[in-house]
């Protein structure tokens, strides 16, 4: 018994480990889009700044009629709608009988963004690729 032991030891200390590949290097943080998108409305509305935050009355005045202060008509509501907005996710919904791999393919969706539609409206295979695209609810 001591030699079968003895023997796998010494089997155990002459395998080399395997050689690790690496492929690409992943980022260890995620973008700041807030700043981005912040800093692109200062290079184009810097009048808006004061003490470097955005005074929203004074973005009010910058865009004059283009600002929508009506209240939204339907209202889409779920935890985390604030922080997905703030780092630029999107949201799309469908209320059509059926959807074609072509109008959603138009969409270009992206892994971050939420897609809603009819479950009548995708077949399974259209599903399972939305599903791989981006993350899918169906109502």
């Amino acid at each position: 018994m001591a030699k079968q032991q003895t023997k796998g030891a010494a089997m155990a200390k002459h395998v080399k480990p395997r050689r690790k590949t690496r492929g690409e290097p992943v980022a260890l943080s995620t973008p700041d889009f807030l700043a981005e998108q912040k800093e692109q409305i200062r290079q184009l509305l810097p009048q808006v700044f004061t003490e470097g935050k955005i005074d929203v009355d004074k973005l009010r005045a910058a865009l004059g009629d283009a600002a929508d202060e009506r209240p939204e008509r339907y209202s889409f509501t779920w935890a985390g709608k604030r922080a997905a907005i703030q780092e630029g996710q999107s949201f799309r919904v469908c209320l059509d009988d059926e959807l074609k791999a072509a109008t959603v393919k138009e969409l270009n969706l992206k892994r971050s963004d939420l897609f809603i539609c009819r479950d009548v409206a995708i077949d399974d295979k259209l599903a399972a690729n939305l599903a791989l695209q981006c993350r899918l609810k169906s109502i």
